[in-house]
Parts: structure tokens; sequence; C-alpha cells
């Protein structure tokens, strides 16, 4: 089974097209980099391949089912690392990460993955410091964070190491 596919999908504004006839499919454990000049629309694609943005045409499926029809937790199974990641003001990082857990349900094992992922990103000891005082970096860590919390079956990721330290 395809994690993700992509058939003929097309997206402008206006009556301007910023791309069409995209199509491509991806397998389980297969990456893939998406590579073009600034302004091509890359961002675009991903936000239209998380969901965050209308088709013109076109179908995306995760795990054999169309975006539009999947449930909120078949709808976990993808997730979503923008280029600029956004947080609550008014929470900690540690908080984020249990308003996610409480969303998800989350179980014992998924908690300790969490706690796995803070130490191994390096943001453990700023959990109690809320993400607006981070450096862009370690925003983009609390974001790959939380998403590779969830666990997910296709994690779509823009432009992710731009801010990140060479480690």
């Amino acid at each position: 089974m395809s994690v993700l596919e992509v058939h003929d999908i097309a997206f402008g504004y206006g009556r301007a097209n910023v791309w069409e006839q995209v199509s491509f499919t991806l397998e389980p454990g297969e990456v893939a980099l998406l590579v073009g000049v600034n302004g091509a629309g890359k961002s675009t694609l991903l936000r239209c391949l998380a969901g965050w943005e209308r088709l013109r045409e076109g179908s995306i499926s995760l795990l054999n089912t169309p975006l539009d029809k999947l449930s909120p937790a078949e709808r976990s199974r993808m997730a979503f690392v923008a280029d600029v990641p956004a947080f609550y003001d008014d929470l900690t990082a540690y908080e984020h990460v249990e308003l996610l857990a409480r969303a998800n349900r989350w179980d014992e094992d998924r908690w300790d993955e969490a706690d796995r992922l803070l130490e191994r990103f390096g943001i453990v000891r700023f959990c109690d410091q809320y993400p607006q005082s981070f450096s862009r970096g370690m925003r983009e860590k609390l974001a790959c964070t939380l998403a590779l919390a969830m666990s997910p079956a296709c994690l779509l990721l823009d432009e992710p190491t731009g801010p990140l330290d060479p480690a």
C-alpha cells in the first residue's frame, strides 16, 4: 500500500496556475526531496499535500484514502512541519507536548517517545520556556519533536535543515 498518492493536482491564485499536473507516489520508507528555485511553489505544494490549501483539481490520498475522507485519527497519520512553525504564545514547550498528547490520547509508550525526542533534539532543558523565546533552530527542533512524536506514516518537512545546527 502506498503512503501518499498524488494524481494530477493543480493549484493557482486567481486565474494564474502556480503548477499543474503534479503526480507521484511515495511508498513506505521512501524519502523524496523537492528542489526548485525560490517562488516555484514548493511550500505551496507541501501545504496542499498536508491539506492546508485547496486544490484546483486532482486528488491526494494518504494510505489509500482521499485526504478529504480521512477521519481525525487517520488524519494524524500525516505530519507537516512548515518552514516557519507556529506555536501558542501562552504555552511552554512542554505544554505543547501535553496538548498534543491529550488531544490524541497518547498511551505511556507515546509519552516516553516524546520525552526521548525532547532529549535527542536537546530541548528537554528548555521545556519550561515559551517557544517564542527560542532561536529559529530551537523552534524547528520543537516542531520536529511534535511531528515525530505522532509516529506519522507520512512526514512532510518544509525546509527543515535551514535553521538547524550541522550536528
